[in-house]
């Protein structure tokens, strides 16, 4: 999940992060150095994503990062599992980072939820997203790119938008570089701000949960 804006492009999955500038990467689970309102935020978001489709969270990792991506990315799903930049892994901070990317419309609202749960709960969006592709039959962590624009092209249909680029739009900026980040700013939305989520946000999380609660 990217801070702030930067090019992206349309169809791939994971954007944003350079694979080479993670210095290193810890259980997020079992690190005792984490604050307490941190890691209630954390492991709520987790647990709340365990709850309704199953997840395995096991592989919740910090990750240190150098490079642009030190300050520019906030957190990652690498097919394994989430991992939250070392830089943000504070409430506070995540919240002032999560603020000026919501007032820019770079992500959706964070509604009544902290900054920390809507950039987790975007990242298990890409694991659902896993999920559905492991349900369809597209070998999971393989082709994530298929997974998605299988997804977002249903949602359409659903919307009535004439382009799925037509339909990100409505859900953010961020929603506009990818199919993959279309459905994980989705999953946010709704996780965040439930009823008042963005109805394209909640046409994408109909088609997750038609393939994961069926």
């Amino acid at each position: 999940m990217a801070k702030g804006s930067r090019g992206g492009r349309r169809g791939g999955g994971g954007e944003g992060l350079n694979p080479g500038n993670i210095v290193s990467t810890t259980n997020l689970l079992i690190d005792t150095a984490l604050d307490k309102v941190t890691r209630g935020e954390v492991s709520k978001t987790l647990k709340d994503f365990q709850d309704e489709y199953g997840l395995d969270y096991r592989n919740t990792r910090i990750a240190e990062l150098k490079g642009k991506d030190k300050y520019g990315v906030l957190a990652y799903y690498d097919g394994a599992g989430i991992a939250i930049n070392s830089s943000y892994l504070n409430s506070e901070k995540m919240n002032d980072a999560m603020k000026k990317c919501v007032e820019s419309g770079f992500h959706p609202s964070t509604g009544n939820k902290s900054g920390m749960e809507a950039v987790v709960s975007h990242e298990l969006g890409h694991a659902l997203t896993d999920m559905v592709g492991a349900k369809m039959g597209n070998g999971q962590f393989f082709d994530i790119d298929k997974t998605s624009t299988a997804i977002v092209n249903e949602a359409k249909k659903l919307t009535k938008h004439r382009g799925v680029v037509q339909m990100a739009s409505k859900i953010s900026k961020y929603a506009t570089y990818s199919n993959a980040e279309t459905i994980a700013e989705a999953i946010s939305d709704c996780y965040c701000n439930g009823k008042k989520a963005k109805s394209e946000s909640k046409a994408i999380k109909s088609v997750v949960d038609k393939y994961l609660k069926n």
